[in-house]
């Protein structure tokens, strides 16, 4: 599983040091809660903008990262709220560099935005930023990453950090950007560009989409393919008389790169009028199409969690992944006919009984979950682990290339 460098640093601010500092700074602790819930995105964010547009290509952070996390402040955050970092190695005057001298004025906006005084906003960014370099620094050091590499992972830091943004936080306007979706642009292969400017709705609460609507992507696949058809037999030297023909042109290759992965936000009505936040082509969108279309049940159609995690080892789900679990209940509460299963897959490596066992606990919290988020019990029909029995990716191979087979999904057994 990907690191989820947001979801790190929110494991080390327990609630003690929640209580601690809503005590020491005199604010409410759902207040304090609410400004670390904005301090942790604006402070990555901060650091995707200054990595991609340094002109050291992230080298000077990334430093500043390593030594933040040999300085042992990891082991104790919360020395760190009286906003005096001078004592730590790489900190002198990183908060001002950070955030392109707006430190003021991006603490004054998450004092609005939580509701707290902007001193205690202020000691509270003071903190979170140390921890997030602190936490940065040490995924960096122990993954060896060079700074193209650390550069590379923060850009892919987007998703999740657009994942957990709360509601009512403009993180862009705080950093003076059109939009996050500018975040990483200098990145070249394997960037997330995430267009948050303008949503999509997409409209089911009008009902089932009829068989007859159904022609135009089938038909435009085709055009695509016969096109694609024609263009590589053009290309192609033809053999004259049954002879073969030996091409002896010096082919030259370009790099290869990784696409750009462009996501969508858009808005997903449901037949009951609830509306979803989620992403083209993400599960909730390809879940409600499916149920409004007349394609027939199979318990071979599976959908996978594109936005739901576990914490590192364990069986407990990410905060983060709260929002695709409750989109799922909604979905199923508008749908109040459908049931569903939920199945786990993991990847080749490891003890196969081992990971048969961790793919069942796991789909069991998934289905658990969705039963606690509201959705009707008698909805979610089953849960099981696979394993790596489904697995098609060798355990030689490299993790990105294993990460496919490393999934939870959902199929639906009835519509």
């Amino acid at each position: 599983m990907s690191f989820n460098l947001i979801e790190s640093v929110k494991g080390l601010i327990s609630g003690d040091l929640i209580s601690k500092a809503a005590s020491t700074l005199g604010e409410s602790e759902g207040g304090i809660q609410k400004l670390i819930n904005g301090a942790v995105p604006v402070s990555i964010a901060s650091m995707i903008q200054n990595a991609t547009n340094s002109s050291d290509g992230g080298a000077g952070l990334l430093d500043t990262a390593r030594q933040v996390s040999r300085s042992g402040v990891l082991g104790n955050p919360g020395s760190l709220f009286s906003g005096n970092t001078s004592s730590v190695p790489g900190l002198s005057g990183i908060m001002e560099s950070l955030f392109d001298g707006n430190f003021n004025s991006i603490s004054n906006a998450l004092s609005s935005f939580a509701g707290v005084r902007s001193s205690s906003a202020s000691s509270i960014l003071s903190m979170v930023v140390p921890v997030v370099l602190g936490v940065f620094g040490k995924h960096a050091i122990d993954n060896n990453l060079s700074a193209t590499d650390a550069t590379s992972f923060l850009a892919s830091q987007k998703l999740s950090l657009l994942s957990s943004l709360p509601p009512g936080l403009d993180v862009a306007g705080m950093l003076g950007i059109s939009s996050l979706s500018s975040l990483g642009s200098k990145i070249s292969g394997g960037a997330t560009t995430v267009a948050d400017t303008a949503q999509q709705t997409v409209d089911y609460a009008a009902g089932p989409v009829k068989k007859g609507d159904n022609w135009v992507m089938p038909l435009l696949l085709v055009l695509i393919a016969a096109a694609l058809i024609w263009y590589f037999l053009k290309g192609n030297n033809k053999a004259s008389s049954g002879a073969v023909t030996v091409d002896t042109t010096t082919v030259v290759t370009p790099p290869v790169t990784t696409p750009i992965l462009t996501l969508t936000r858009i808005k997903v009505r449901l037949p009951n009028g609830k509306m979803l936040n989620a992403y083209t082509g993400g599960i909730e969108d390809k879940l409600v199409a499916y149920l409004n279309s007349n394609e027939a049940v199979s318990k071979d159609k599976w959908f996978d969690f594109d936005n739901v995690n576990f914490k590192t080892g364990t069986t407990g789900l990410t905060d983060s992944s709260q929002q695709q679990i409750q989109n799922i209940a909604e979905i199923l509460k508008a749908y109040p006919k459908v049931k569903v299963k939920v199945g786990g897959y993991t990847d080749k490596t490891g003890d196969s009984i081992a990971n048969q066992k961790l793919s069942q606990s796991r789909a069991e919290t998934i289905a658990s979950a969705i039963k606690t988020a509201g959705a009707n019990a008698q909805q979610v029909v089953g849960a099981e682990g696979y394993g790596s029995h489904f697995a098609t990716v060798d355990a030689s191979a490299s993790d990105e290339a294993r990460k496919v087979d490393r999934r939870m999904a959902l199929n639906v057994r009835e519509k």
